[in-house]
């Protein structure tokens, strides 16, 4: 009995340095279940009104950022630590910059012309909505190169 306690102590400690090769896939899940099922499964539920749908999305969008925060900080504690080479980095910064460009950039224009479209006012050009999908695909291919690339280096 001892013994079967034991081995069940060291589970933690043996997959500890598996975990952080991980994170790259970990995120990759959350975008997909985030951007690619929930978002688009809100819209399609007929009993939630227009501006309810709209708070829940400001609300989802924060919380979201918020939680890739995490992953960044954690990809970026694993790679300084593992002294990676230049072309891990490379991949990193097209996952980083799609980041800020999605949260700093498109973000602000696509919650105003949500707001505008709530108030009837003219739309601009809808490439923004399209540019942002574009950018979570783009965090998706160098996700699976990222994490492809930790766990082989």
């Amino acid at each position: 009995m001892l013994d079967i306690l034991s081995q069940l102590a060291e589970i933690p400690y043996r997959y500890a340095n598996t975990v952080p090769y991980a994170l790259p896939f970990i995120w990759m899940g959350a975008i997909l279940g985030h951007s690619f099922v929930a978002i688009p499964a809100k819209f399609k539920v007929p009993t939630l009104t227009r501006p309810v749908a709209m708070e829940v999305g400001f609300a989802t969008f924060s919380a979201f950022f918020i939680l890739e925060l995490i992953f960044l900080a954690g990809i970026t504690a694993t790679m300084v630590i593992s002294d990676v080479g230049w072309y891990l980095w490379l991949g990193f910064s097209v996952v980083t910059v799609a980041l800020f460009l999605q949260r700093y950039y498109l973000r602000p224009i696509i919650f105003n012309r949500v707001a505008d479209d709530d108030h009837n006012r003219p739309l601009p050009s809808r490439w923004h909505y399209r540019f942002y999908s574009v950018l979570e695909i783009v965090k998706l291919m160098a996700l699976i190169g990222l994490g492809s690339l930790l766990i082989r280096y």
